[in-house]
């Protein structure tokens, strides 16, 4: 396990900061005491795929409180744009779980929570279904794997994503 110590930033000191530092600034930052690179961009909890870190929550809340979970956690809900994140997210878990698609707003419109377009899917036969019954997206459906839109009071487990977090050198 790596410890975590505050420290004062100076030209005498090595350390591996958190968060962005002026060069030269006596902030007090956060730093990690181990000496060691970091391996990825990564916390330990969290599984590095491209340029995101994805992190799987197994307790099962509803959407919009998964979403919150996510934000506390300095990310989202995950938003998926092509096969291989799909894949990657979908194999995160066994079961369903909630990502970061919702067309609660006119039932049609299908946005991710995290700002970004959606212009990829996996949606199963038949779905979505549309309307603002069923207005929040969950992956792993039925047997084909696929995503369907269900109630956001659901409860479901769910995948966080957020920025890797690299050092630069």
């Amino acid at each position: 396990m790596m410890a975590l110590t505050r420290a004062n930033v100076d030209e005498n000191i090595s350390v591996k900061i958190r968060g962005p530092v002026a060069k030269g600034s006596k902030s007090t930052v956060l730093a990690q005491a181990t000496g060691e690179p970091p391996r990825s961009g990564c916390l330990a909890t969290w599984t590095e795929y491209g340029d995101r870190c994805f992190f799987f929550e197994p307790a099962k809340r509803s959407w919009a409180k998964s979403e919150l979970h996510c934000q506390s956690l300095g990310g989202n809900l995950v938003s998926i744009h092509n096969y291989a994140e799909y894949n990657h997210t979908q194999q995160m878990t066994s079961g369903p779980a909630w990502v970061g698609g919702a067309a609660c707003q006119d039932g049609l419109t299908w946005l991710w929570s995290d700002g970004l377009p959606m212009y990829y899917d996996e949606w199963c036969p038949n779905q979505p279904k549309g309307g603002t019954e069923e207005c929040c997206l969950q992956i792993n459906s039925e047997e084909d794997q696929c995503w369907d839109d269900i109630s956001c009071n659901t409860l479901l487990p769910s995948i966080c994503v957020k920025a890797t977090h690299r050092l630069l050198n």
